[in-house]
């Protein structure tokens, strides 16, 4: 998934502020530069010291999945809105931020550089 560190942000925005080239408005997909999965995310804060003795348990997609139809079924009038949880987790959540780096714009932070692995 894309992630964006707020230093980035912080980042682009000057940036952008600063090459000002009289264009007209543009939308960006502002991010860090790499995508991680959830896996590089949860391994990362399991290393930081930001709460890394939280107990984490797995469940299988297709559980949240049954779940979710579930739900949908008994609360019909919220059923899209209980359907989005699990394409949320099941959908990649990756965007591309191709449009961003051809600014100039590098980012210079990463999820493991934020929370201190480096």
């Amino acid at each position: 998934m894309s992630i964006l560190s707020r230093q980035n942000l912080v980042g682009f925005i000057r940036h952008r502020i600063e090459k000002r080239d009289g264009s007209d408005f543009n939308i960006f997909n502002v991010c860090d530069e790499k995508a991680c999965s959830f896996n590089e995310i949860i391994h990362v804060f399991q290393k930081s010291r930001v709460q890394p003795n939280k107990v984490i348990v797995k469940i299988p997609l297709f559980f949240i999945r049954c779940l979710t139809m579930g739900a949908g079924l008994l609360f019909q009038r919220k059923a899209g809105w209980i359907h989005s949880f699990y394409n949320k987790l099941a959908n990649s959540l990756v965007f591309d931020n191709k449009r961003m780096l051809d600014t100039g714009f590098c980012p210079k932070h990463s999820l493991s550089s934020v929370f201190g692995e480096v």
